[in-house]
């Protein structure tokens, strides 16, 4: 996959994000395209960060734990191409994970760590 400078891509807000989930498909579109985004998942001590391609797919609601985000992850292993389907609380973007516009290279992965520890968004 390649990865793009900094210039090149952008961080998604949380915004922007519910904005494309909870957009309309448009007959004669490609929401595979159109909504194709990518997630940056956390370094722990076992496994490095990671980058898959991802397709925000919508949004649910929960009084007592906040809203989330309903996306679909592509992954490669063991051979094949398959599919996860992830409920991301927005209370853990930015912590557990973020999304991008394109592939970042390390660079600037590094120069924009992930936060610490969650925080009011």
């Amino acid at each position: 996959m390649q990865k793009f400078e900094r210039e090149q891509i952008r961080e998604l807000t949380e915004k922007e994000l519910r904005e494309m989930a909870e957009a309309e498909i448009v007959k004669g579109e490609n929401p595979c395209l159109n909504r194709l985004i990518f997630v940056e998942t956390r370094a722990t001590e076992k496994t490095p960060r990671k980058i898959f391609p991802a397709y925000p797919a919508s949004i649910l609601s929960s009084e007592d734990k906040g809203d989330a985000l309903v996306l679909f992850i592509v992954q490669y292993m063991m051979g094949q191409y398959s599919t996860l389907c992830i409920k991301m609380p927005f209370s853990e973007i930015g912590v557990k994970c973020r999304f991008w516009t394109l592939p970042p290279v390390d660079a600037v992965m590094d120069a924009l760590p992930l936060k610490d520890v969650p925080e009011v968004q």
